[in-house]
């Protein structure tokens, strides 16, 4: 879900929906999201949102009484203040999404907030701070619980970035998902290397900013462990690979509006993969 605008009391963003349609196409185009199963919000309200998230409910009862293991994936992109986000001229609670989430009738709840003091979800009742690299551990299928990521902490503003067409938590976050978060090589970006990317680039590039630095955040309350693969760049024939003996240093990948689309950091003799959709880039 991507909104640009929150009430009389807020100003309109840039690239709140931008920011949703780019998660969007890469869970349907690496994550393993059937389009079917996919919902796209666009300047729409609370109410049109909790709809969506009934429409695929529905659909996971359906998945769960075939015996199927399921997962719901929430991301948006948008404004929030005062405990709530601001969709349009209305409002949803952060205690009231985490509610939600929490009585999903899924395996595994992912929430992916990329708004102001949206940190505050991770604080409510339910959630808690815990070693990230027991994501990691065990197999995917014994996983079950809630994990939520967002764009910056209680008391920060988050921030957007003309340069790059978007806020800098949700770039880096899915370039990282592209393939800079691989830092294993295996192909496979997992919901803590996706983190941990975020985090570091997030915090850099905001640093110097008239805002001040801002500080993603991550909780989760798992019970087993799992290492949750959130793309795999293998999936299909599509990207690129720099191979091994080109220079070592940061890429950037512009597209023909300007704008950088991917990032790679690549170490002297290590092969990268970025998993760019076909077009043209320089």
């Amino acid at each position: 879900a991507g909104n640009d605008t929150g009430g009389a009391d807020t100003r309109p963003l840039s690239y709140a929906r931008d920011d949703a349609r780019k998660m969007h196409d890469l869970l349907t185009r690496l994550g393993g999201v059937s389009p079917a199963d996919a919902k796209l919000i666009l300047d729409d309200d609370a109410k049109d949102f909790l709809g969506a998230l009934s429409e695929l409910e529905q659909r996971a009862r359906a998945a769960q009484a075939r015996g199927e293991r399921t997962a719901l994936f929430v991301y948006y992109s948008g404004h929030a203040k005062d405990g709530a986000l601001r969709l349009g001229d209305s409002r949803l609670a952060f205690d009231a999404l985490k509610r939600r989430l929490a009585d999903a009738p899924v395996d595994i709840r992912i929430a992916i907030l990329d708004s102001c003091r949206s940190g505050a979800l991770t604080r409510t009742k339910g959630a808690r701070k815990a070693p990230a690299f027991d994501v990691e551990s065990g197999a995917a299928r014994d996983a079950r619980g809630v994990v939520i990521l967002t764009s910056s902490a209680a008391d920060e503003d988050s921030q957007e970035s003309d340069a790059l067409g978007g806020s800098y938590f949700s770039h880096h976050l899915a370039s990282g998902l592209l393939g800079d978060a691989d830092r294993s090589g295996d192909g496979r970006v997992t919901l803590f290397e996706a983190y941990s990317h975020a985090y570091a680039r997030t915090v850099a590039d905001t640093a110097d900013s008239s805002a001040g630095p801002q500080h993603p955040t991550f909780s989760y309350d798992l019970a087993g462990n799992g290492d949750l693969v959130l793309t795999d760049l293998r999936a299909s024939a599509e990207g690129l690979v720099v191979p091994g003996n080109a220079p070592a240093g940061s890429y950037y990948f512009v597209d023909p509006g300007g704008l950088v689309v991917a990032e790679l950091d690549k170490a002297a003799d290590t092969e990268r993969r970025v998993a760019l959709a076909p077009g043209t880039y320089r």
